[in-house]
């Protein structure tokens, strides 16, 4: 490395300010790691969730903050991390700015989105992009499609799971405990998800509960529904939880359930699995890798409403013992391969070490 402690300055989201998502999490985790005994990061907030006003605002003076940092600290790597979704263009506008006002090394970290969705500017992307030195991507898709649509080459663009600190209490389980933990948006498939429990509603055990946990936009219509199919004996909607009430939930559940129509590499499915719940969920994004090819879980289709009811049937047909034993591989699964502290400090250090000791 260039020096004991290098430099890193990461430009993101405010993590106090905005809506605690995948991106505002990974960071947050990454700044609370032992990786801050390697490197010496600077926290640069670009943007966070307010009025379009405000947003506008905070976005100017951020920018002239994070050149002002630029122009007066030495770093080593620019950290840049962003979703490729073509509203945010801005973002893009000022990663190539600081990239030929500062002529340093830019990681691009990316989250959600594809490349495909900015195909319509794609003139003004692929000028974007052009001279980032590396790409981090949560997805095989997200790496394809920049190679193909925007012809980076494919040596430049890494797969980097998110990692995960292990959080679990151990709490016994409570039988047939089935938890969605989501903000409640239509994307999230929450809808479909009260429609399947509709459909085999006849079949649920008298003990069975659906814990609904979260809030947003379809909160209200949620509820609703779940009244209509007339749900709301086994159905609980506790609003937002955080915290200790939120790894409560998580280690008391049997089951995680994720039905959304995209994601690209799910936190909630990784504290689903340190939480040794069984998993439920969309095929989508790395959601398969991360399940181990769909082998300790199981995989439907988005907005698959049918498949949804079939497999949470599926589940509550399995006996303790063979529930326990899935559990125990998903756990296993995520200690192996997902688990911050154990595995993706030193794989993130590596991967660091060399982007910064490289000589493009």
């Amino acid at each position: 490395m260039t020096r004991k402690n290098p430099k890193i300055i990461v430009i993101g989201p405010d993590l106090e300010k905005s809506n605690p998502g995948g991106i505002v999490t990974v960071i947050s985790l990454l700044l609370a790691s032992d990786l801050k005994k390697k490197f010496e990061f600077t926290l640069a907030p670009l943007d966070y969730w307010g009025t379009p006003i405000r947003q506008i605002l905070y976005f100017s003076y951020s920018c002239l903050q994070i050149i002002w940092k630029l122009s007066t600290k030495q770093f080593d790597l620019i950290y840049f991390h962003i979703s490729l979704y073509p509203q945010n263009w801005p973002k893009f506008l000022f990663l190539k700015f600081i990239k030929l006002f500062s002529r340093k090394k830019i990681l691009l970290h990316i989250h959600g989105g594809l490349p495909s969705n900015l195909l319509q500017r794609k003139k003004f992307f692929s000028w974007c992009f052009k001279n980032i030195n590396h790409y981090w991507v949560l997805t095989q898709d997200q790496k394809d499609q920049l190679s193909s649509l925007f012809s980076i080459p494919s040596t430049m663009i890494n797969l980097i799971p998110n990692y995960l600190p292990s959080k679990s209490q151990g709490t016994p389980k409570v039988r047939n405990q089935f938890l969605f933990l989501s903000r409640l948006v239509k994307e999230k498939g929450v809808m479909e998800l009260l429609s399947a429990l509709n459909d085999i509603k006849a079949e649920l055990p008298q003990d069975y509960k659906m814990i609904i946990a979260g809030d947003g936009p379809y909160l209200a219509q949620a509820k609703q529904l779940s009244e209509e199919y007339e749900l709301t004996k086994w159905v609980d909607f506790p609003g937002y939880v955080s915290g200790w009430e939120k790894q409560k939930l998580l280690d008391e559940s049997e089951v995680f359930i994720l039905p959304s129509y995209q994601e690209a590499f799910p936190m909630s499915i990784l504290e689903a699995m340190d939480a040794s719940n069984f998993i439920i969920s969309s095929n989508v994004g790395s959601i398969f890798s991360m399940l181990d090819d769909g082998k300790i879980g199981y995989l439907i289709p988005p907005k698959n409403t049918k498949a949804l009811s079939q497999a949470m049937l599926n589940v509550l047909n399995l006996s303790p013992e063979q529930l326990a034993e899935y559990q125990k591989e998903i756990n296993k699964n995520f200690n192996e391969h997902y688990r911050l502290e154990k595995v993706g400090v030193s794989i993130l250090t590596s991967r660091f070490g060399n982007i910064i000791n490289r000589q493009v």
